[in-house]
C-alpha cells in the first residue's frame, strides 16, 4: 500500500514513520508491520489501577536501529483480543484482573501464571552492591555509619521506590530511584511491603480486591479508598480548638470574591514558561515573582469533612500540588497558612515533596507570619514562636522573613539581620546591596496603627497584648525607613502579613516598590508603574480554590549608579558585575593594561587602552577607536546617542509590535539584533531599512530556509501556532494587522546558505544595547550618514 502510496519506497524498506499518519493505525498495518518485523508485541496484560487491558510494543521508526515503544489501552477485553489477534498469553500479567471480564474461552491458569514483569527486587540493590566495591569500602564501612531511607510513592501515573543512604554528615552516599507503570511490578519489587508509602493520589487502588501478600501498614490511602478496599482506619477529628473567624474578615472576603478570582492574573503553566523565559529571552530582564495569602488551611480541611489523617494530607497536597504546579522562581507565602502549627509543618513538608517531584526544588519560598500562626502557642514569646518557624521552614530549604532584608546575587541568597539593619547605616546597607538583583523586605508588621482591627480583637489570641503590637509595629517602622532610606531608587518588595495602614503611620507608598500583603481578606490590587499594590490574592475562609498570582519585577541593577557624571578607571571584575546587573551574558577574561567607563546622563560608554591604543567595548568584544583621546568621547557621548537613538527607536518599536503578535499566537517573541524568535529553530528577520520582515527555518547559522510568509513557516513547521494564529484572524483581522499581511502559503520553501542577515543583525543588536543605557559601538561624524540612515532607518509607511 504505501509503496504503491509514493513512488520513492519502491527500492527500499518502508518502516513505521514512513507511513501517512492518517494509516499508522490501520489494522492491516498494523499486521503487516508484525509480519515482516518492524512492530514487535513487548509487554501485555491488565492494569487494574487504571482498569485496562495494554498492549506495548517496540516499533522501529525511522531504521531498523531506532526503536520506539508504543502502548495501546483497550477498555475491555473483546478489543483487546482482537487487537492481538487471540495472542493473549506471552509476556503477560493479568494481576487482579476480575475473571468476570472474560469473554471468550481462555486457559485461565496460563493467563494467572505471572505475576509481576520484573526480575529483581529492591534487596538487590544495597549500598555497596558487587563484591569489587564491598572489599573497597570496606574498611570504610566499620567506621562510618550510613543512614538509609526508602521512599515509595505515587505520582503522575508512575510507581516510584527511591532508595536513599546518607553518611554521618548528611551527605549523599549512594542513591537508586526505580521507576513503574503497573502496581503489580511496583508489588513484586518491594516483595509486598507497602508500608508507610505514599498512595494518597492513588484513586485507583479502590479496584485492589485482594490484598494476600500485601502489607499496608501506615501507608497514606484515602479514607474512601480504604472503605473500598475493606481497610479499617483510625477516625480523625479536626482540632476545633484553633478555629475561629472574624466578622470584619468575612465580611471583606464577600465583598471581593470577585476581586479574588479576576483580578490581576491567575498563572497557569504555560504562563510561568513564559514568565521564567521572557519575550527578552532566556536571560530576561524580568522575573515573574508568584504569590499568596491567608490559605487558613484549618479552615478548608473542617468544610472538606475529612474522616482519617490521610484526608487532611489529602487536602494539604492537593493545595501544594497546585502552587508547585503553578509557581516559578520566587514563591511569597504571606501568613495565616494555618493557626494549627502541626498543618503548617505537613503544608511544608508536602509542598517541598510536590516540588521535588516537578524539579523545582530550586524555587526559593518565602514566608511570612500571619496572626494566625501565633495561635497554637499560649505562653510562648514571640521571639521562640518565630524561632520554630524559622527553624522548621531552613530545615525544609524555605525562607522566613521577620524584619530583616532577603537578596540574591548572582547564583546565591543571603540576608540581612534585624539587628544589622539597626546597627549598619544607610549607606552600608546600599553598600551591601550593591550588587543585589532581587531585594525583599519584611514580617508580620502587626497592626500597631490600626484602631479598629488590633490585639484588642484578640487577632494574636493571647500571645500578644495592644502595647507589645503598637511596640513591635514601630520598630518595623524603623527598619522599614532605614531600607527605604538606603535604596531608595531599587525595586524592592514589601513583603507584610498586615498592609502598610496598620503598621506606618503615613500611609505613603514608595515608588517603585512593590507591596505584598494579606491579613484582611480585602482583595485589592493597584499598579500604575509607581505605586504598587499586590494584595489580591488572599485566599480566606471559604471555597475558594488557591491559585497563584504572580508580578514582575526588573532584574537589572546599576553597579555605577552612585557615580558622578565623568571618566573613570575600573577592574575587569567591576566592568563583569554591570554586565551581570544588566542581565547581559558576558565572556571577558583576558587581561588588560587600563579599562575605562565613562558616564554622562545615565548612559555609559565602556573603552580599554592597550599598548597605547584606545578600543571601544562591545561585551567581551573590541573594536579600535578612530580616536586616541578618551575626552573626546565623553565630550561627544550625547550627540553619538542622539545620532543612533531616533532611527533605532522607530525600527524597535516596529519589532515589538511584530514580537507582540508572536507571542499572541503561543511563540517566543524575543527580539536580539535584527531577528524575532518563534521558536528555537523558527524565527523572523525584519529588515532594518525597509521594514519588510521574512520567516525562515534555521538548524544553524548556514542551514536556513526562508518562506514566502510567516504564515507558510508556521503552517509547515509549528502546526500549534499556525491554529493559533488562524483561529486569531478567524475571530478578528485586527488581531493580528502586522502578520496578516504576510500571508503566502502555497510557495516551497528556498535554501539559503549565506550568512549576511547576522552580520546585519550584529550592527543592530550594538545599537540595541542603548535600550540598557550602554553606548556600544561609535560612528563618526563624516561617516554616520552612510552607515546609519541606509541600514536603520524605516519609512514612514512601516514604522
Amino acid at each position: 500500500i504505501i509503496r504503491l502510496l509514493n513512488p520513492k519506497y519502491k527500492k527500499r524498506r518502508v518502516y513505521h514513520f514512513d507511513i501517512p499518519t492518517e494509516l499508522q493505525d490501520d489494522r492491516d498495518i498494523i499486521n503487516a508491520e508484525r509480519e515482516c518485523g518492524i512492530r514487535k508485541i513487548d509487554k501485555i496484560g491488565f492494569d487494574i489501577i487504571n482498569q485496562c487491558f495494554f498492549v506495548e510494543e517496540l516499533v522501529h521508526c525511522f531504521n531498523k536501529d531506532f526503536s520506539s515503544t508504543f502502548k495501546s489501552v483497550f477498555p475491555d477485553f473483546e478489543s483487546y483480543y482482537d487487537y492481538l489477534n487471540g495472542h493473549i498469553y506471552g509476556n503477560a500479567c493479568y494481576f487482579g484482573l476480575n475473571l468476570d471480564k472474560i469473554t471468550k474461552k481462555v486457559d485461565i491458569k496460563k493467563l494467572l501464571k505471572k505475576k509481576s514483569f520484573v526480575n529483581n527486587n529492591i534487596d538487590d540493590f544495597g549500598l555497596f552492591s558487587d563484591n569489587k566495591t564491598a572489599r573497597l569500602y570496606k574498611e570504610i564501612s566499620k567506621k562510618s555509619k550510613y543512614n538509609y531511607v526508602v521512599r515509595k510513592e505515587y505520582y503522575n501515573g508512575k510507581f516510584i521506590v527511591t532508595q536513599k543512604w546518607t553518611d554521618k554528615n548528611n551527605d549523599l552516599a549512594k542513591e537508586y530511584v526505580h521507576e513503574f507503570s503497573y502496581f503489580f511490578d511496583f508489588v513484586s519489587f518491594l516483595n509486598g511491603d507497602l508500608s508507610n508509602a505514599d498512595l494518597l493520589l492513588c484513586d485507583g487502588l479502590r479496584h485492589l480486591k485482594n490484598l494476600d501478600g500485601i502489607n499496608l501498614t501506615d501507608a497514606t490511602i484515602t479514607s474512601s479508598v480504604l472503605d473500598e478496599i475493606g481497610v479499617k482506619y483510625k477516625p480523625y477529628e479536626v482540632p476545633t480548638q484553633t478555629l475561629e473567624t472574624f466578622s470584619i474578615s468575612e465580611e471583606n472576603e464577600k465583598e471581593t470574591g470577585i476581586a479574588l478570582q479576576k483580578s490581576g492574573n491567575l498563572v497557569t503553566q504555560n504562563e510561568m514558561e513564559f514568565e521564567a523565559i521572557g519575550h527578552r529571552g532566556f536571560y530576561s530582564k524580568e522575573l515573574g515573582v508568584c504569590y499568596i495569602s491567608d490559605l487558613h488551611l484549618l479552615h478548608r480541611i473542617k468544610n472538606a469533612k475529612p474522616r482519617s489523617y490521610s484526608d487532611v494530607l489529602y487536602i494539604i497536597d492537593r493545595i501544594a500540588a497546585t502552587i508547585a504546579d503553578e509557581t516559578g522562581s520566587i514563591l511569597l507565602i504571606d501568613g495565616d497558612v494555618s493557626s494549627f502549627y502541626s498543618y503548617f509543618k505537613i503544608f511544608v513538608s508536602r509542598l517541598k515533596i510536590e516540588l521535588e517531584r516537578r524539579y523545582k526544588s530550586s524555587t526559593k519560598v518565602i514566608f511570612t507570619l500571619g496572626n494566625h500562626e501565633l495561635w497554637d502557642f499560649p505562653g510562648y514569646s514571640l521571639d521562640k514562636i518565630v524561632y520554630k518557624y524559622k527553624n522548621y521552614l531552613a530545615d525544609n530549604g524555605m525562607f522566613l522573613l521577620q524584619n530583616n532584608i532577603l537578596y540574591s546575587e548572582g547564583f546565591g541568597w543571603y540576608t540581612i539581620s534585624t539587628r544589622e539593619i539597626s546597627e549598619m547605616s544607610a549607606q552600608e546597607i546600599r553598600q551591601r546591596l550593591k550588587k543585589a538583583n532581587i531585594i525583599l523586605f519584611g514580617g508580620m508588621a502587626f497592626s500597631g496603627y490600626n484602631e479598629d482591627f488590633n490585639a484588642n480583637n484578640l487577632i494574636y489570641r493571647q500571645t500578644i497584648n495592644r502595647n507589645q503590637e503598637i511596640k513591635e509595629s514601630v520598630a518595623f517602622e524603623r527598619l522599614y525607613e532605614k531600607v527605604k532610606a538606603a535604596v531608595p531608587d531599587r525595586d524592592v518588595i514589601v513583603l507584610t502579613h498586615m498592609p502598610l495602614s496598620c503598621w506606618r503611620k503615613d500611609e505613603e507608598y514608595q515608588k517603585g516598590y512593590i507591596y505584598v500583603n494579606g491579613h484582611t481578606h480585602k482583595n485589592y490590587f493597584y499598579d500604575d508603574g509607581e505605586k504598587r499594590i499586590y494584595a489580591d490574592n488572599q485566599i480566606g475562609y471559604r471555597g475558594a480554590e488557591a491559585h497563584l498570582k504572580y508580578f514582575q519585577i526588573d532584574l537589572d541593577f546599576d553597579f555605577f549608579s552612585d557615580y558622578k557624571d565623568g571618566i573613570y578607571t575600573i577592574t575587569r571584575e567591576d566592568y563583569r558585575t554591570f554586565y551581570r546587573g544588566k542581565n547581559i551574558m558576558l565572556t571577558f577574561n583576558r587581561k588588560y593594561d587600563e579599562l575605562y567607563m565613562l558616564k554622562k546622563n545615565g548612559f555609559y560608554l565602556f573603552l580599554l587602552e592597550q599598548n597605547g591604543n584606545l578600543y571601544i567595548l562591545n561585551g567581551g568584544q573590541i573594536k579600535k577607536a578612530s580616536a586616541g583621546d578618551i575626552k573626546y568621547y565623553y565630550d561627544n557621548m550625547g550627540a553619538q546617542i542622539a545620532r543612533i537613538k531616533k532611527p533605532l527607536d522607530e525600527y524597535t518599536e516596529y519589532q515589538k509590535k511584530i514580537a507582540t503578535e508572536i507571542r499572541k499566537i503561543g511563540g517566543t517573541g524575543t527580539i536580539h539584533g535584527c531577528i524575532i524568535d518563534i521558536s528555537f529553530f523558527n524565527h523572523i528577520y525584519v529588515h532594518p531599512r525597509t521594514g519588510e520582515f521574512v520567516g525562515y527555518f534555521a538548524s544553524s547559522i548556514i542551514n536556513k530556509y526562508i518562506y514566502p510568509s510567516v504564515e507558510a513557516l508556521l503552517k509547515d513547521q509549528k502546526p500549534q501556532l499556525y491554529s493559533n494564529y488562524k483561529k486569531l484572524l478567524g475571530e478578528q483581522q485586527s488581531n493580528l494587522p502586522i502578520l496578516s499581511k504576510n500571508n503566502a502559503v502555497a510557495v516551497v520553501p528556498q535554501e539559503y546558505l549565506e550568512t549576511d542577515i547576522y552580520k546585519v543583525s550584529r550592527e543592530i543588536k550594538k545599537m540595541q544595547r542603548l535600550e540598557s543605557n550602554v553606548l556600544a559601538t561609535w560612528y563618526e561624524e563624516q561617516k554616520a550618514e552612510k552607515e546609519i540612515n541606509p541600514g536603520y532607518y524605516l519609512p514612514e509607511s512601516t514604522s
